[in-house]
């Protein structure tokens, strides 16, 4: 999501703020609006496996995502090691982009 001012967002923390699933189910399906997202924390509030459940699903597309901290919520562990699974691998995938980025920018200084 991007600003007036041309900002984006990279880390959101909403926790403590009682949200319900209602809330929750926006919230992940709005991360793809918010393609600089990187982590997400929802931790300590209402939440249960209904929004769970699509977070699993907009981590598959929303690469960037490198952590959703769900802790404290009624969510499931099942959808916890998912969604782990998930922001890890997007993890992976984020290493891979930035190391020949950063090998260039090494080699360009010392040559």
């Amino acid at each position: 999501m991007k600003s007036r001012l041309g900002y984006q967002i990279k880390n959101l923390d909403i926790s403590d703020n009682f949200i319900t699933d209602a809330s929750g189910v926006k919230l992940a399906e709005a991360i793809n609006s918010c393609p600089c997202l990187e982590t997400l924390n929802l931790s300590r509030n209402t939440l249960t496996e209904v929004s769970a459940v699509i977070f699993v699903d907009e981590i598959r597309t929303h690469q960037r995502l490198h952590k959703l901290d769900l802790t404290t919520n009624l969510v499931p562990l099942r959808f916890i090691h998912e969604i782990n699974k998930r922001c890890y691998q997007n993890n992976d995938k984020g290493d891979e982009k930035r190391v020949p980025n950063l090998r260039k920018a090494l080699s360009k200084e010392v040559g």
